[in-house]
Protein backbone atom coordinates (compact mmCIF):
# COMPACT_ATOMS: atom_id res chain seq x y z
CA UNK A 1 0.00 0.00 0.00
CA UNK A 2 2.85 2.34 0.88
CA UNK A 3 4.23 1.72 -2.19
CA UNK A 4 1.19 2.83 -4.29
CA UNK A 5 0.97 5.78 -2.23
CA UNK A 6 4.62 6.82 -3.58
CA UNK A 7 3.94 6.33 -6.91
CA UNK A 8 0.73 8.09 -6.54
CA UNK A 9 2.20 10.64 -5.10
CA UNK A 10 5.47 10.62 -7.84
CA UNK A 11 3.20 10.80 -10.56
CA UNK A 12 0.82 13.42 -9.43
CA UNK A 13 4.48 15.65 -8.55
CA UNK A 14 5.59 15.01 -12.12
CA UNK A 15 2.35 15.90 -13.82
CA UNK A 16 2.29 19.43 -11.17
CA UNK A 17 5.64 19.95 -12.57
CA UNK A 18 4.53 19.57 -15.91
CA UNK A 19 1.79 21.86 -15.51
CA UNK A 20 3.35 24.45 -13.98
CA UNK A 21 6.09 24.46 -16.59
CA UNK A 22 2.93 24.79 -19.27
CA UNK A 23 1.48 27.86 -17.88
CA UNK A 24 4.51 29.65 -17.59
CA UNK A 25 5.43 29.35 -21.74
CA UNK A 26 1.66 30.21 -21.90
CA UNK A 27 2.09 33.10 -20.01
CA UNK A 28 5.36 34.34 -21.68
CA UNK A 29 3.60 33.90 -24.63
CA UNK A 30 0.07 36.07 -24.03
CA UNK A 31 3.05 38.71 -22.76
CA UNK A 32 4.57 38.49 -25.75
CA UNK A 33 1.87 38.73 -28.08
CA UNK A 34 1.62 42.65 -29.11
CA UNK A 35 -1.67 43.82 -31.58
CA UNK A 36 -0.68 45.77 -34.37
CA UNK A 37 -2.93 47.83 -36.63
CA UNK A 38 -3.78 45.90 -40.05
CA UNK A 39 -4.79 48.03 -42.68
CA UNK A 40 -7.60 46.36 -44.69
CA UNK A 41 -5.63 45.34 -47.82
CA UNK A 42 -3.68 43.15 -45.43
CA UNK A 43 -6.74 40.90 -44.41
CA UNK A 44 -7.67 38.60 -46.84
CA UNK A 45 -11.48 37.84 -48.00
CA UNK A 46 -12.03 34.93 -46.06
CA UNK A 47 -15.30 32.07 -45.06
CA UNK A 48 -16.47 31.60 -41.63
CA UNK A 49 -18.31 28.06 -41.48
CA UNK A 50 -20.60 27.71 -38.81
CA UNK A 51 -22.24 23.83 -38.72
CA UNK A 52 -25.53 23.54 -37.07
CA UNK A 53 -27.35 20.55 -35.53
CA UNK A 54 -30.08 21.61 -32.96
CA UNK A 55 -30.53 25.22 -31.65
CA UNK A 56 -28.10 25.51 -28.75
CA UNK A 57 -28.29 28.17 -26.35
CA UNK A 58 -25.76 30.56 -27.41
CA UNK A 59 -26.74 30.30 -31.00
CA UNK A 60 -28.26 33.76 -31.02
CA UNK A 61 -25.47 35.38 -29.57
CA UNK A 62 -23.01 33.38 -31.83
CA UNK A 63 -24.71 34.96 -34.85
CA UNK A 64 -24.92 37.96 -33.90
CA UNK A 65 -21.31 38.46 -32.90
CA UNK A 66 -20.50 36.96 -36.00
CA UNK A 67 -22.89 39.20 -38.21
CA UNK A 68 -20.98 42.52 -36.48
CA UNK A 69 -17.09 41.86 -36.97
CA UNK A 70 -14.52 44.46 -37.79
CA UNK A 71 -13.48 43.00 -40.74
CA UNK A 72 -13.34 44.24 -44.33
CA UNK A 73 -14.26 41.31 -46.03
CA UNK A 74 -16.16 37.90 -45.07
CA UNK A 75 -18.95 35.74 -45.26
CA UNK A 76 -20.93 33.52 -42.76
CA UNK A 77 -21.79 30.37 -44.38
CA UNK A 78 -23.83 27.90 -42.41
CA UNK A 79 -24.84 24.60 -43.01
CA UNK A 80 -27.39 22.91 -41.06
CA UNK A 81 -28.53 19.63 -40.07
CA UNK A 82 -31.52 19.49 -42.34
CA UNK A 83 -34.58 21.85 -42.81
CA UNK A 84 -36.61 20.76 -40.18
CA UNK A 85 -33.61 21.22 -37.86
CA UNK A 86 -34.95 23.74 -35.04
CA UNK A 87 -31.64 25.80 -36.05
CA UNK A 88 -33.29 26.41 -39.51
CA UNK A 89 -35.88 28.62 -39.04
CA UNK A 90 -33.57 30.87 -36.13
CA UNK A 91 -30.47 31.27 -38.30
CA UNK A 92 -33.65 32.36 -40.97
CA UNK A 93 -34.92 35.17 -38.31
CA UNK A 94 -31.58 36.68 -37.21
CA UNK A 95 -30.09 36.61 -40.41
CA UNK A 96 -33.21 38.49 -41.47
CA UNK A 97 -33.18 40.98 -38.55
CA UNK A 98 -29.63 42.06 -39.39
CA UNK A 99 -30.28 42.46 -42.69
CA UNK A 100 -27.12 40.46 -43.61
CA UNK A 101 -26.32 39.78 -47.48
CA UNK A 102 -22.77 38.04 -46.37
CA UNK A 103 -24.86 34.80 -44.77
CA UNK A 104 -25.60 31.60 -46.95
CA UNK A 105 -27.72 29.52 -45.03
CA UNK A 106 -28.09 25.73 -46.69
CA UNK A 107 -29.08 22.34 -45.26
CA UNK A 108 -26.48 19.63 -45.28
CA UNK A 109 -26.99 17.75 -48.58
CA UNK A 110 -24.59 14.36 -48.15
CA UNK A 111 -23.91 12.40 -45.05
CA UNK A 112 -20.95 11.05 -45.35
CA UNK A 113 -20.61 7.68 -43.74
CA UNK A 114 -16.39 7.74 -42.65
CA UNK A 115 -17.27 10.94 -40.98
CA UNK A 116 -19.20 12.60 -38.60
CA UNK A 117 -21.88 14.93 -39.65
CA UNK A 118 -19.62 18.04 -38.37
CA UNK A 119 -17.13 16.63 -41.15
CA UNK A 120 -19.74 16.24 -44.36
CA UNK A 121 -20.81 20.37 -43.04
CA UNK A 122 -17.57 21.35 -43.00
CA UNK A 123 -16.42 19.65 -46.18
CA UNK A 124 -19.88 20.63 -48.23
CA UNK A 125 -19.11 24.67 -47.23
CA UNK A 126 -15.25 24.56 -48.14
CA UNK A 127 -15.96 22.57 -51.28
CA UNK A 128 -18.36 25.53 -52.69
CA UNK A 129 -14.87 28.19 -52.18
CA UNK A 130 -12.84 29.50 -55.22
CA UNK A 131 -9.40 30.68 -54.87
CA UNK A 132 -10.61 34.60 -53.87
CA UNK A 133 -10.66 33.30 -50.51
CA UNK A 134 -7.74 33.65 -48.30
CA UNK A 135 -8.52 31.91 -45.36
CA UNK A 136 -11.58 29.74 -43.90
CA UNK A 137 -12.39 30.01 -40.17
CA UNK A 138 -14.33 27.26 -38.26
CA UNK A 139 -16.59 28.01 -35.11
CA UNK A 140 -18.75 26.70 -32.66
CA UNK A 141 -22.30 27.51 -31.65
CA UNK A 142 -21.27 27.54 -28.16
CA UNK A 143 -18.42 30.83 -29.37
CA UNK A 144 -19.50 34.50 -28.71
CA UNK A 145 -17.44 36.50 -31.01
CA UNK A 146 -16.11 39.90 -30.06
CA UNK A 147 -16.29 42.67 -32.67
CA UNK A 148 -12.64 41.97 -33.31
CA UNK A 149 -12.25 38.33 -33.21
CA UNK A 150 -11.58 37.98 -37.05
CA UNK A 151 -9.28 40.25 -36.76
CA UNK A 152 -7.13 38.74 -34.67
CA UNK A 153 -7.47 35.55 -35.78
CA UNK A 154 -6.56 36.09 -39.30
CA UNK A 155 -4.00 39.03 -38.92
CA UNK A 156 -1.17 36.66 -38.20
CA UNK A 157 -1.72 35.17 -41.71
CA UNK A 158 -0.33 38.44 -42.86
CA UNK A 159 2.89 36.27 -42.09
CA UNK A 160 2.99 33.67 -45.01
CA UNK A 161 4.98 31.09 -42.61
CA UNK A 162 1.58 31.06 -40.78
CA UNK A 163 -0.92 28.43 -42.31
CA UNK A 164 -3.38 28.24 -39.28
CA UNK A 165 -4.58 30.26 -36.16
CA UNK A 166 -6.37 29.26 -33.32
CA UNK A 167 -8.30 31.31 -30.32
CA UNK A 168 -8.70 29.09 -27.15
CA UNK A 169 -12.28 28.87 -25.22
CA UNK A 170 -12.53 30.00 -21.48
CA UNK A 171 -15.70 29.29 -20.15
CA UNK A 172 -17.52 31.88 -17.86
CA UNK A 173 -19.79 29.83 -15.38
CA UNK A 174 -23.27 32.01 -15.44
CA UNK A 175 -24.30 29.42 -12.22
CA UNK A 176 -22.39 28.64 -9.13
CA UNK A 177 -21.98 24.96 -8.46
CA UNK A 178 -19.49 21.84 -8.32
CA UNK A 179 -20.25 21.35 -11.91
CA UNK A 180 -19.05 24.67 -13.42
CA UNK A 181 -16.26 24.75 -11.23
CA UNK A 182 -14.91 21.05 -12.63
CA UNK A 183 -15.50 22.06 -16.10
CA UNK A 184 -13.71 25.65 -15.43
CA UNK A 185 -10.99 24.18 -13.78
CA UNK A 186 -10.36 21.76 -16.42
CA UNK A 187 -10.85 24.20 -18.68
CA UNK A 188 -8.18 26.53 -17.28
CA UNK A 189 -5.57 23.40 -16.75
CA UNK A 190 -6.37 22.39 -20.58
CA UNK A 191 -5.20 25.81 -21.74
CA UNK A 192 -1.54 25.73 -21.54
CA UNK A 193 -1.34 22.28 -22.48
CA UNK A 194 -3.20 22.87 -25.89
CA UNK A 195 -0.95 25.58 -26.58
CA UNK A 196 2.37 23.32 -24.99
CA UNK A 197 1.49 20.75 -27.86
CA UNK A 198 0.35 22.97 -30.57
CA UNK A 199 -3.07 21.38 -30.19
CA UNK A 200 -5.69 23.73 -32.24
CA UNK A 201 -9.37 24.24 -31.15
CA UNK A 202 -11.95 23.51 -33.89
CA UNK A 203 -14.21 26.37 -32.25
CA UNK A 204 -12.21 28.93 -33.29
CA UNK A 205 -9.48 27.74 -36.20
CA UNK A 206 -8.38 30.10 -38.96
CA UNK A 207 -7.17 27.96 -42.05
CA UNK A 208 -5.25 29.00 -45.09
CA UNK A 209 -7.29 27.81 -48.39
CA UNK A 210 -4.10 26.90 -49.92
CA UNK A 211 -3.29 25.03 -47.42
CA UNK A 212 -6.30 23.19 -47.39
CA UNK A 213 -5.44 22.38 -50.89
CA UNK A 214 -1.58 21.71 -50.38
CA UNK A 215 -2.32 19.25 -47.96
CA UNK A 216 -5.05 17.85 -49.24
CA UNK A 217 -7.59 18.56 -45.82
CA UNK A 218 -10.66 17.72 -47.30
CA UNK A 219 -9.63 14.39 -47.82
CA UNK A 220 -7.86 13.60 -44.91
CA UNK A 221 -11.42 15.31 -43.10
CA UNK A 222 -13.56 12.37 -44.61
CA UNK A 223 -11.77 9.93 -43.29
CA UNK A 224 -12.00 10.91 -39.05
CA UNK A 225 -14.53 11.95 -36.81
CA UNK A 226 -12.98 15.89 -35.27
CA UNK A 227 -11.08 17.98 -37.86
CA UNK A 228 -8.76 19.47 -34.94
CA UNK A 229 -7.34 15.98 -33.84
CA UNK A 230 -5.99 14.12 -36.33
Amino acid sequence: MMVLCVAATAVLAVWLAAQLYWISQFSRLLRAARASAAIEDDLPKIAVVLSLRGADPFLDRCLKGLLAQNYPRYEVQIVVDSELDPAWDLVHRLAGDCRAPFVRIEPLKVRRQTCGLRISSLIQAVSSLDETYGAVVLVDADVVPHANWLRELVGPMRDPAVGATTGIRWYMPEAHNPGTLVRYLWNAAAIPQMQAFGIGWGGSLAIRTDLLSDANLLDKWSQIMFEDTF
